[in-house]
């Protein structure tokens, strides 16, 4: 299982849609990942204050994660972006402690050599997916794996928004229908910060109701919300298990999960 190459990473085939094998990778560690990206975010947002500029910020999250040097030594598609790992490790976050005992959950990105597959049943002019969560059996000998289909609120960075997060959220689900609307899949959105003189709130259900109206009846749906806070971003996921899942209060928080970005240099 184990490439002898790159003992980092692991190379899985996982099927798709039932008849179409996809050849993914992901890492040994999970956490390997994670402080890769916060590496990453470190180095590129430099400290909060550029994470309140919206061009800045914008820049960081939509680079391309094989050009970044924090990311070398790991193999990744042309056309990743540093957003959709995020995405990624928060849905997979939730997926992992809400699963079975039974069975392994992983977070995949495509390998370097399969954008022709991919452009074969996706009609993607890139030939690339925006990451993957795996469902294994325990020993990790076949499984299945739902495509990240991911969409954000990012917009021209000059423009200050008139519109509330619900608004900017339900707005991009209605251009990108027939993209989240792809049936096997998890279709994704990403909530930007608002500017930090207005408060943090966000209905969940109004932007829920929409996403699973789009959503086709064989996938899953996951809304993420990016926050700044004074040391560091936090993402927090909610993911709705199908399009007739119905969030509760009372149980929301089973479904949520929070992952912290937390750069190095402001911890201790």
């Amino acid at each position: 299982m184990y490439d002898e190459h790159h003992p980092k990473i692991i190379n899985f085939n996982a099927t798709y849609n039932k008849n179409i094998v996809l050849k993914l990778q992901a890492v040994g560690q999970q956490k390997l990942l994670h402080n890769k990206i916060c590496e990453y975010l470190e180095r590129t947002l430099i400290n909060l204050k550029n994470a309140l500029n919206p061009k800045v910020m914008q820049t960081s999250l939509n680079a391309k994660v094989s050009r970044q040097e924090e990311f070398k030594d790991l193999s990744f598609c042309p056309d990743q972006r540093i957003y959709e790992l995020m995405l990624g490790e928060s849905i997979w976050g939730i997926m992992n402690r809400t699963k079975t005992k039974d069975v392994d959950i992983r977070q995949l990105w495509q390998s370097v050599s399969q954008q022709s597959e991919i452009q074969h049943f996706t009609n993607s002019k890139s030939g690339s997916i925006d990451g993957a969560i795996g469902i294994f059996s325990a020993d990790l000998n076949g499984g299945i794996v739902l495509p990240i289909e991911a969409k954000s609120t990012m917009a021209n960075p000059y423009a200050r928004q008139t519109v509330d997060l619900e608004e900017q959220a339900v707005q991009r689900i209605i251009e990108k229908h027939i993209d989240l609307s792809t049936p096997s899949q998890i279709s994704s959105i990403l909530i930007m910060p608002t500017p930090p003189d207005k408060e943090l709130k966000v209905d969940l259900q109004i932007i829920a109701n929409n996403l699973q109206e789009a959503i086709h009846e064989s996938s899953l749906g996951a809304i993420s919300l990016l926050s700044i806070h004074e040391n560091g971003l936090r993402l927090t996921t909610c993911v709705l298990y199908g399009k007739t899942f119905r969030l509760e209060v009372s149980k929301i928080h089973d479904f949520m999960g929070i992952i912290n970005y937390i750069f190095p240099s402001t911890e201790g």
